[in-house]
């Protein structure tokens, strides 16, 4: 039987997007655009991962696993205006 790409315990929550703590090197930065706080989100009706700023609620593509949400996150240049645009 394939392993299931999604915790057990994620795959029993409501089947409404879930928000997950980063853990280790899975860290997003702050947003390039605004410097808010980012999480990472779990679409539970695609199966799929994102990055989203709690301020100016960007975010990236969905992706699979979650480490590719985190690292095309990592990735995005920072904003000209800086931080606190």
């Amino acid at each position: 039987m394939p392993e299931s790409p999604v915790p057990a315990s994620l795959a029993q929550a409501s089947k409404a997007s879930r928000h997950l703590q980063p853990v280790g090197d899975t860290h997003p930065l702050p947003c390039p655009f605004c410097g808010g706080g980012a999480i990472v989100d779990y679409d539970a009706a695609y199966g799929c991962w994102c990055v989203r700023c709690l301020r100016c609620h960007c975010r990236t593509v969905l992706s699979r696993p979650r480490t590719e949400a985190v690292a095309a996150w990592n990735r995005r240049a920072p904003s000209m205006r800086g931080p606190n645009a």
